[in-house]
């Protein structure tokens, strides 16, 4: 349990506080002591009592606050929200764990858990709440047991809700209330609310907080964001005590009859019956398990009869043991008041509206209903002394009754005759007939035309009201559903068109302003539908810049990931890798393709190209170097003579011959590759042969030749059979000794077709088909031509051999003495004169070249 303040513990146990009249003495505001004396002699109370202040402002370990999204935080209820949440959200950045959850139909987390506040999780929270659309109903009670769930059970906690507190979502029964109050009480965790919107449930709002030990603080207007903010954290901060016992004086019942958490900032009123002649009793003390005690003794003001609210709300709390009782602080207590009033207020309007029609029966059950609530109207006597000295019409026992929630039919005496608001002219005695009065009609009663005047006005004004609740009701539907709204509007219009007994004027207005609203409806329906459609627009905006984004980033990511290759590459073929510089040209055409105007790309192509251009010539130029020297090295070795020992001697002519024969296969070749069954058939046409056939059919002939040969050979039955020629031709030969080729040609000359025959190989088989067939098959072959390209040219040698120096003449010069110089051609330059050179040793690299 929550411990108090040691100066706090010493004031309790210093003795009995006493409030009221006496809290001057402690320096504390006086504390609310209202008396409503009832005509039965019962007493009804409002007493409050309240903390002294008294040490310094606590920090909570925990908060969570709850931030309302529905439907109905719209305009400047929803601006006023998120200004009031961005000042507390700055002043609790000490808070050690704090989290925000958006609540309507369910509750959405706006942090990922709880911690301490920075300046980049309050942005976060705050452009979450500006995306999210105030759409659907609140489920408070669901939210704040999720609360409760995800609070520590240990250490201090706080709840904060910024909302209108009506848990529209899911309606709270009286167990589950009963319930949720009592786990907040028991651990101590005290719900702060912000009563902000068109329309506060005021009830649940004051019940959570009486009885969390929490507060209320009300929406005035022109409200400064900052200074409700203010409000909300200094309640947070401040001291609760939750006593565990309450006791009361003799004759007094309080409701709720629990002992309520005590604040510093705000009273805490129980609601009391006190019996009559205990006024000197009213007094209440509560009290926790260290004996801290905090006692009351109201001194109320008998001379100013109280509010008739006190005994509405003590006789409702009557009937739910105080469940409903809302007082926390003398502001809601004044609010609740002001609900009282509002309500009598509707119930006057009903019966007098009923009296106006003429349905008296009508006027009387609600005027004794309101009487038995305020026993103290006067209006409500009147209503009823009106209704005694009319007739009542025979249509009333028709008429639909009102039916007044909470409220008793009272068939008890009416107030008595000598009363001095009575009508003149009532009897002291109610008459039990209209037939048996003593007076004469007056005038009034007897005009007919008024009367249907006067019901015609009635009628009116109750279809004038049923169109406020219609229209009302439209409008309230008409965010989330629009169609229904107009339905509405239409069902009603019917109503007003079929509607008796009312002035045509009153329903053309009535139609009209029907109409007019409708047209209102439409046009925000259509505004509803148009913000839709943009929000989605948005939303897919949004999305296809998401993905653009995400594409330029991944972008991005692969240049910078090829132009980090380029730079490797490049590093690479500087330090030795010349093939690096072609891949690194590579990689950057690639980056180039990738993003087509980059001027990094670009760069990094031209810097890869250059490098690669600038190392090959640098290499060809190193190689012409060296291949020059090279060049020079051979013109030095050409210069050195060599000896004709041991002479060079040629083969004889067999050699030669043969020689030439082996070369003989290439004179004519085939660019194919012959297989090997197509080898063996050519080999087979070389072989002599002997064929003795008589009228032997053609197939049965090609058969016994290719078992001789060992050799397949079929007819091409397809051409044969479009030449007519049938495979049965007869064959008449006798021969031997010569080649198959030849044979095989004199058979099918010899054969008596329509058209000549021949052989042809293909598809590694003999094909006997038809000449012109055969001439379609295209062979390519290769034959030697090099005595066509190079021509024979006759020699024409001069001077022969000369002597130790005489050159010969002529076109090619003979070689002069014994190894002299070679002449040059076409008689320039003769032999040159004999010459030798010492031996020397050559390196061993330039042997044998």
């Amino acid at each position: 349990m929550y411990r108090l303040p040691l100066q706090f513990s010493a004031i309790l146990v210093a003795g009995i506080m006493q409030l009221g009249a006496h809290a001057a003495c402690h320096g504390a505001e006086p504390v609310t002591a209202e008396l409503y004396q009832a005509p039965d002699g019962n007493n009804y109370a409002a007493m409050g009592i309240r903390l002294p202040e008294a040490g310094a402002a606590l920090t909570p370990d925990q908060l969570l606050i709850l931030v309302d999204t529905s439907a109905s935080q719209l305009g400047e209820y929803r601006t006023q929200s998120l200004k009031v949440l961005g000042h507390i959200l700055q002043a609790n950045q000490q808070v050690p764990q704090v989290n925000v959850w958006a609540i309507d139909v369910s509750a959405t987390q706006l942090l990922p858990q709880f911690s301490k506040l920075n300046p980049e999780s309050i942005q976060s929270i705050t452009a979450q709440l500006d995306e999210r659309i105030p759409a659907g109903s609140t489920d408070l009670a669901t939210a704040l047991e999720n609360g409760l769930a995800a609070l520590n059970t240990s250490g201090k906690a706080r709840i904060i809700y910024i909302g209108d507190g009506f848990s529209a979502g899911n309606l709270i029964d009286a167990t589950r209330l009963q319930e949720l109050v009592g786990t907040l009480a028991e651990r101590q965790i005290p719900v702060i609310s912000y009563a902000l919107g068109s329309q506060v449930d005021h009830q649940l709002l004051g019940t959570l907080a009486l009885r969390s030990g929490g507060r209320v603080i009300t929406d005035l207007e022109n409200s400064e964001a900052d200074k409700i903010a203010a409000q909300i954290v200094a309640a947070t901060n401040s001291q609760v005590w939750y006593p565990e016992r309450v006791s009361a004086g003799k004759g007094v019942q309080l409701y709720p009859q629990v002992a309520l958490p005590v604040r510093s900032d705000r009273e805490t009123i129980y609601l009391a019956e006190i019996a009559e002649g205990n006024l000197d009793q009213a007094t209440f003390a509560l009290t926790d398990a260290r004996a801290n005690r905090l006692a009351s003794h109201p001194e109320f003001a008998l001379s100013a009869q109280g509010h008739p609210a006190l005994r509405g709300l003590c006789l409702r709390a009557i009937e739910d043991n105080g469940l409903s009782v809302p007082t926390a602080g003398s502001e809601i207590l004044g609010v609740a008041k002001t609900q009282f009033e509002a309500y009598i207020e509707q119930m006057l309007t009903a019966a007098n509206t009923a009296a106006n029609r003429g349905q008296h029966k009508q006027a009387d059950e609600i005027a004794r209903n309101l009487l038995t609530i305020d026993p103290r109207n006067s209006s409500a006597t009147k209503i009823l002394e009106v209704a005694f000295v009319q007739p009542v019409p025979a249509s009333d026992d028709s008429a639909p009754s009102v039916v007044v929630p909470g409220a008793e039919t009272n068939e008890g005496t009416v107030p008595g005759n000598g009363n001095a608001n009575a009508v003149p002219g009532a009897n002291s005695t109610v008459p039990g007939d209209f037939t048996d009065r003593t007076d004469a009609p007056n005038s009034v009663e007897e005009d007919a035309i008024q009367r249907y005047k006067n019901r015609s006005k009635a009628a009116g004004e109750k279809l004038s009201l049923e169109v406020q609740r219609a229209i009302e009701q439209a409008r309230s539907v008409v965010v989330d559903d629009p169609d229904a709204a107009i339905s509405i509007l239409k069902g009603m219009q019917g109503n007003v068109r079929i509607a008796a007994d009312i002035d045509d004027e009153i329903q053309r207005n009535l139609l009209n302003r029907l109409l007019d609203v409708e047209q209102q409806v439409r046009a925000q329906r259509e505004q509803l539908r148009n913000q839709r459609i943009r929000l989605q627009q948005e939303l897919a905006e949004q999305e296809a810049r998401r993905r653009v984004i995400e594409g330029m980033q991944l972008e991005e990511e692969r240049l910078e990931q090829l132009i980090d290759q380029v730079r490797a590459l490049l590093d690479d073929g500087f330090h030795g890798n010349p093939s690096a510089y072609a891949e690194a040209e590579a990689v950057a055409e690639a980056a180039v393709e990738l993003v087509p105007f980059s001027g990094v790309a670009t760069q990094a192509q031209f810097t890869a190209e250059a490098a690669g251009q600038l190392e090959d010539a640098r290499y060809l130029r190193a190689l012409r170097a060296d291949r020059f020297l090279e060049t020079l090295t051979q013109v030095e070795f050409s210069h050195v003579p060599f000896p004709d020992e041991p002479p060079i001697r040629y083969p004889p002519a067999p050699v030669w011959k043969a020689l030439t024969e082996r070369r003989s296969i290439w004179k004519s070749v085939d660019l194919k590759d012959d297989s090997a069954a197509e080898r063996r058939i050519r080999a087979a046409l070389e072989e002599e042969t002997e064929l003795q056939f008589v009228d032997t059919p053609l197939v049965d002939a090609i058969g016994i030749i290719g078992e001789l040969h060992n050799i397949n050979i079929r007819l091409d039955l397809v051409t044969l059979d479009d030449e007519g020629i049938s495979s049965d031709e007869p064959v008449n030969i006798f021969i031997s000794g010569i080649r198959l080729k030849s044979a095989l040609k004199i058979m099918l000359e010899q054969t008596p077709t329509p058209v000549a025959l021949t052989w042809v190989i293909e598809d590694e088989v003999m094909k006997i088909t038809t000449v012109l067939k055969a001439e379609e098959a295209l062979e390519n072959r290769v034959y030697p031509v090099t005595d066509l390209v190079i021509p024979v040219q006759q020699l024409q040698g001069g001077g022969g051999l000369g002597g130790f120096g005489g050159g010969g003449g002529g076109q090619f010069g003979g070689g002069g003495g014994q190894f002299g110089g070679g002449g040059g051609g076409g008689g320039q330059f003769g032999g040159g004169n004999f010459f030798s050179i010492p031996p020397a040793a050559l390196p061993a690299a330039k042997k044998n070249q």
